[in-house]
């Protein structure tokens, strides 16, 4: 089975990975992380959080996001999809907090148009 073309752009170095490591928070310089043990800052200038069907509101928490404690709704602007934070955004589930039925695949997927838009609108 021929490797796939991410694992052989990792293994020459040309994108870098972080394996066994988590995100212990992100600043405007990039992220804080612990790496086995070793606690470091990787500069960023974009953070995608792929957090998947389960969002991560401790992060998001720890990112300085105001999110509802009951229904788990975080505070960001509809028509940007901004967060209280300067250039955090959420797309996908995490925007329904914990009732994450009214996103899907078919109305989500335009979370990323308007996130680029904004981001475009500010050059």
């Amino acid at each position: 089975m021929a490797e796939r073309t991410y694992d052989l752009l990792i293994a020459e170095g040309s994108i870098p990975a972080c394996f066994d490591t988590q995100v212990l928070g992100i600043t405007p310089a990039g992220l804080q992380v612990d790496q086995r043990g070793r606690r470091h800052e990787l500069p960023a200038d974009a953070v995608f959080l792929l957090t998947g069907y389960h969002p991560d509101f401790d992060l998001l928490t720890a990112s300085g996001v105001t999110v509802d404690p009951v229904r788990r709704v975080a505070l960001y602007d509809p028509e940007t999809l901004e967060t209280n934070v300067r250039n955090l955004f959420l797309a996908g589930g995490v925007v329904s907090g914990r009732d994450t039925a009214p996103i899907f695949i078919e109305n989500g997927r335009y979370h990323g148009e308007k996130i680029v838009q904004t981001l475009l609108n500010r050059r």
